[in-house]
């Protein structure tokens, strides 16, 4: 009766310390990259060209997001029609807009009202915008 006792609380115990561990080894792996983009974050405060292709397209995505905020109606059926350039990139990005916006993403542009796309701008400024949205009236 003592043994049986005795060997509960040992795998009480073992269960305990391989949780223990899981568990600080977790922490390494979430704190190295909080770590990690907290360097970059004060390295970016501290030098506002430390990364300038970065600021480049957050000045790119504020501008998109602000167009589409605009020009496409809350609770409007959108496509994104595939970009030229960075087709993955700008249509994860119209979707995220779309979100924000309470506008739906659709499979199919026969089921949508908008045809959203990011066309190029010719010629940027050189702190502007190098994308624009570019917004149709889907016909049904």
């Amino acid at each position: 009766m003592a043994g049986e006792r005795g060997a509960g609380a040992v795998g009480r115990l073992v269960v305990r310390v391989v949780v223990a561990t899981l568990g600080v080894g977790c922490l390494v792996v979430t704190g190295e990259g909080a770590w990690q983009a907290t360097g970059h974050g004060v390295a970016y405060l501290r030098d506002p060209e430390h990364n300038p292709g970065a600021r480049r397209s957050q000045v790119d995505f504020e501008s998109l997001r602000r167009e589409f905020a605009d020009q496409v109606p809350p609770g409007s059926r959108v496509y994104p029609v595939p970009a030229a350039t960075d087709r993955t990139l700008w249509r994860q990005r119209l979707a995220e807009f779309a979100a924000l916006t309470g506008s739906l993403v659709v499979g199919n542009p026969d089921a949508a009202d908008h045809l959203v796309s990011v066309g190029v701008v010719e010629q940027p400024g050189p702190t502007g915008p190098r994308v624009r949205l570019v917004v149709r009236r889907a016909g049904r």
